[in-house]
């Protein structure tokens, strides 16, 4: 298993704050970059459903989801991917509901 579905696997199951900063500390600051963007697109593919998203980017997603299961370890291609994320989050107005989301996970760490 390498590192980054380690760090997915801790995350997903409310790991201790201590145990994923010891995974984080392996990685290195690009790796750390990807993490900040694979959060972005993971949580918009969560919260499809909530933002009553168009058909369009509903198809969009579900295409990157699956174009981001085979990608495995292309650091290039999941940030592309994920900066489409991070776009549509900023151009549709939903920086506060990610950045509540954020401050609650942090807090709930």
């Amino acid at each position: 298993m390498d590192i980054n579905q380690s760090i997915m696997n801790e995350a997903m199951h409310g790991a201790t704050n201590r145990r994923l900063q010891g995974l984080i500390e392996e990685l290195d600051h690009e790796e750390i970059q990807q993490l900040f963007m694979d959060d972005q697109y993971m949580w918009l593919n969560q919260h499809k459903e909530t933002f009553h998203l168009n058909k369009k980017l509903k198809d969009n997603l579900k295409e990157v989801t699956d174009k981001y299961k085979q990608l495995g370890e292309d650091y290039q291609a999941l940030a592309a991917i994920n900066n489409t994320a991070a776009n549509y989050i900023a151009e549709n107005g939903l920086e506060e509901d990610y950045l509540q989301y954020a401050k609650n996970a942090i807090k709930n760490e």
